[in-house]
């Protein structure tokens, strides 16, 4: 209707807003880089694909590029009250509407506080803490009310531990752990059968046939003695296989969910690199020069979009490197951070990979540390140093 439209719209502005952000984060550093990073952000498949739904996403990505500008400000050295109080804001409200940004959040507001406290800019401090104090203190009544609790619950137990249904668990997720690899497996436990299920999962075909002949039903409809019943399988499984489940599993979840490209309308992942010659000329018979002409393009333009995709996280695992070696601890913070939200995702096996564009700004934010002829060596040493939070006063 016309609010689904008005909201589509909304996203737009904020996408581009984003972009913006993201470019004058890093403008006193280089033009250059600025506008990579602003093509970047605008060309990532993921997050041009999201402008145009209703999630949650492209607002995390608008509020994250809010973050990481008002981060890089004061950085720089300003001091400005609202520049301090938008950062204090952000902080909290980045991670109430994506709480896979929470390691980021506390990472980024550690480091600032730490610098403002190092430098003692009681002023700048405490309008900062303002900001966080003017969304955390209604949010931390509110779940008081609701919880009788002070924390926040991010992600549920019955998700993460949890074999049986008597405590409170839910056994079926526990399952799902044991043999799971990416977000492509969760169809199976949302709208899926155990004979849908892959044989990974199994022992043997015979296991899998005996399982589906006494669970029939659709996973998400079970009942507490089937459901007790996969939660007995899965800790059977752990028992035997502690190794893979609680490291190998993770790993290949952790990796999928950066490698993995889901359907992005007609981009597939299975038609990246699918251009040999035994490919084209089946489906010359199948359906002619037609065919085989549009599913070639189809490869093509597949395989394009995939390498672009994967530009982010090769380039965030470059630049751990680069932080860990030049001792940035800024860099260090920001691919330290999505690393773990990627380990966790992993860990419980309920990452999906539209979550990972609203780290976006803060990895195409590393750009500014790298080499480019243009920049100002003077301003680069003076603002790369890890203490200049703490030292460099700007009205």
């Amino acid at each position: 209707g016309g609010n689904e439209f008005t909201v589509r719209v909304l996203q737009v502005f904020l996408a581009l807003i984003s972009c913006n952000l993201v470019f004058f984060s890093i403008r006193p550093y280089s033009w250059k880089l600025a506008g990579v990073a602003a093509l970047a952000m605008a060309i990532h498949p993921w997050a041009a694909r999201l402008v145009g739904s209703l999630l949650s996403e492209t607002l995390g990505l608008f509020l994250c590029a809010v973050l990481v500008y008002t981060m890089s400000r004061i950085k720089q050295g300003s001091r400005k009250p609202l520049i301090l109080f938008i950062f204090g804001f952000a902080l909290i409200v980045l991670p109430l509407n994506s709480p896979a940004t929470i390691i980021l959040s506390i990472a980024l507001g550690g480091y600032v506080f730490a610098g403002l406290l190092r430098e003692r800019n009681l002023r700048a401090t405490i309008i900062a803490m303002a900001g966080v104090l003017v969304v955390l203190t209604p949010w931390q009544v509110h779940c008081v009310k609701a919880t009788g609790s002070v924390c926040v619950t991010l992600y549920s137990e019955n998700v993460i531990t949890r074999t049986s249904n008597s405590n409170g668990g839910n056994p079926l997720y526990y399952w799902f752990r044991t043999w799971a690899h990416g977000e492509r497996d969760l169809f199976v436990i949302w709208h899926g059968t155990i004979a849908e299920t892959p044989g990974r999962a199994f022992y043997s075909a015979q296991d899998q046939s005996s399982l589906a002949e006494t669970i029939p039903e659709p996973l998400r409809a079970l009942d507490d003695e089937h459901l007790g019943l996969l939660g007995k399988v899965g800790q059977d499984f752990v028992e035997n296989n502690r190794l893979k489940f609680y490291l190998i599993l993770p790993a290949i979840r952790s990796f999928t969910l950066w490698f993995d490209m889901r359907q992005i309308d007609h981009l597939q992942m299975e038609y990246v690199g699918r251009f040999s010659p035994a490919a084209i000329a089946n489906d010359w018979r199948e359906g002619g020069v037609e065919r085989a002409l549009a599913r070639l393009i189809k490869a093509l333009v597949s395989t394009v979009v995939y390498v672009i995709y994967i530009v982010y996280p090769v380039f965030l695992v470059l630049m751990l490197g680069y932080g860990v070696v030049r001792r940035q601890m800024i860099v260090i913070l920001i691919c330290g951070s999505v690393l773990a939200y990627t380990f966790v995702s992993g860990y419980i096996a309920h990452g999906e990979s539209r979550r990972n564009v609203v780290f976006l700004p803060a990895i195409l934010y590393l750009l500014r540390f790298v080499p480019s002829g243009k920049i100002d060596q003077t301003k680069r040493l003076l603002r790369d140093s890890p203490d200049v939070v703490g030292k460099v006063h700007k009205p």
